[in-house]
């Protein structure tokens, strides 16, 4: 006999089955030993075999692959083995690429073949491995090494105006293997007259026909789209040859994933240590009163949404933010030169503090609209000083001399004010000295035999002392 094999068929599916061969030949048969053989065949052929372009594992030296698992004939899955090319256009190897090790491992169907060349197409094939065997492998099939484009990130507006006008840009993600060629967003409008939609308005756009020339253009201008005074925010992805990325995250800047069409607020004005008039209390060594003017120019939004918000540091780059003031004044806009104050307090007397005061609306939450360094000193304001002597030469001039203040609140004092008139009491006659003065003289133009009267007060950087109790001279 030269038929070595046979066909058993009316067999159980997956059964297991004792089998002995007997031999015979003219002088008698012999039995071979006992062997177990289960009713089942090698895997069928894989048909479902593509690259995984979108997977985060592919990119320009790599090629994610995946498969759908075939008929394993009634066999227990043992695994899989790819198999293919260098790229350079031959033949697929006929040794399996070691790279996966999904030889003993039957699950995922899913590997990535690395340590390719960017852009370079290969040749694959694939297999599967039950009990009885390995199956027939797939079909050729070509993939690049590529991969759809990452996510876009740093997505902010570089323009938001009540013009109207968006302007958004990103930073370019990386093409993984295939060059970007374009960019598709969508912005969404999510107000109406400034009342929320519910269910937004989608526009979308992109920035050239897909499948164009190469583009490195990462900013849109949404003008077109957009109408003042109302609330969008904005996505992006990139598309390369492999075809589209996952969307951005919705975003703006790094404040909010919405975006206003206003101006920024005007910068507010009268920044200075607060008036008495808006605090009602005079300035203390261990705290700083700062004030400022409200502006009308709300950037088209309204004030109720509108705050200031304070930083202070003892230095220009140690500033942090401190606190925030609402933009509406209790009471209404007062009559005087300002009209909002905050206090920082918990300070060492003496301390110098640098002041920027920010303003917001809601367009402009990250780049808001601020003031220039303001340095103030915590400073109580300073005792008055008094007068030593008033004398006469008897021509005109008076010479008067006096002590620095017996406490300067803190802070050193910048000036003097000296008013004088014929009667008791403060006059607009005022002359003033240097800080380093303690005497001054100067010709008044006085009637011999009458008599005059003086006051003086110190200035340090908290402010204007009192006046001192009223001194005076009789002229000869």
């Amino acid at each position: 006999y030269t038929v070595l094999s046979s066909t058993f068929s009316g067999l159980v599916a997956s059964t297991i089955y004792a089998w002995k061969l007997n031999a015979c030949n003219a002088r008698g048969c012999t039995f071979s030993d006992v062997v177990y053989m289960k009713a089942a065949g090698i895997p069928d052929q894989i048909t479902v075999f593509a690259a995984e372009y979108e997977a985060t594992t592919a990119g320009a030296n790599s090629i994610a692959l995946s498969w759908t698992a075939p008929d394993m004939q009634d066999g227990i899955p043992i695994g899989y083995k790819i198999y293919r090319n260098s790229g350079d256009g031959g033949a697929v190897s006929i040794y399996a690429d070691p790279t996966c090790g999904l030889d003993s491992r039957p699950a995922p169907q899913r590997c990535t073949i690395s340590g390719l060349s960017r852009g370079k197409y290969y040749l694959f094939r694939v297999s599967a491995i039950n009990e009885i065997g390995e199956g027939p492998k797939s079909d050729v099939e070509e993939f690049v090494s590529a991969a759809v484009p990452a996510v876009v990130t740093g997505l902010t507006v570089d323009s938001a105006t009540n013009t109207p006008n968006l302007v958004f840009s990103w930073t370019a993600p990386s093409d993984r293997g295939s060059y970007i060629t374009n960019y598709e967003g969508e912005i969404e409008e999510l107000t109406s007259g400034g009342v929320d939609l519910g269910t937004a308005n989608t526009i979308a756009w992109d920035t050239a026909a897909r499948g164009g020339t190469t583009t490195t253009a990462t900013t849109v201008d949404l003008a077109s789209f957009v109408t003042a005074s109302e609330r969008y925010r904005f996505r992006v992805r990139a598309f390369n040859a492999m075809g589209p990325a996952s969307g951005s995250t919705w975003g703006w800047s790094d404040w909010s994933d919405e975006a206003w069409t206003f101006d920024r607020p005007a910068i507010p004005t009268n920044v200075d240590r607060a008036l008495v008039s808006l605090t009602g209390s005079n300035p203390v060594d261990t705290a700083i009163d700062i004030g400022w003017a409200l502006d009308a120019d709300y950037g088209g939004d309204t004030v109720d949404n509108v705050y200031y918000e304070v930083y202070a540091g003892t230095s220009p780059t140690t500033m942090s933010s401190v606190g925030t003031v609402a933009g509406v004044v209790p009471g209404g806009t007062p009559s005087v030169a300002q009209t909002h104050y905050f206090t920082l307090s918990g300070l060492t007397p003496g301390t110098h503090v640098f002041f920027q005061v920010y303003a917001w609306n809601r367009g402009w939450q990250s780049l808001a609209a601020v003031t220039p360094y303001l340095e103030l000193i915590a400073a109580a304001l300073p005792d008055a000083p008094l007068f030593t002597s008033i004398t006469s030469d008897g021509t005109g001039t008076v010479t008067l001399a006096w002590d620095y203040p017996a406490d300067d609140g803190g802070a050193p004092v910048l000036g003097y004010e000296i008013s004088y008139g014929a009667s008791a009491g403060l006059t607009s006659q005022v002359t003033t000295a240097s800080s380093g003065d303690t005497s001054a003289a100067w010709t008044m133009g006085y009637t011999d035999g009458t008599t005059e009267y003086f006051y003086i007060r110190a200035e340090n950087n908290a402010g204007w002392g009192s006046w001192s109790s009223v001194s005076c001279c009789d002229y000869p």
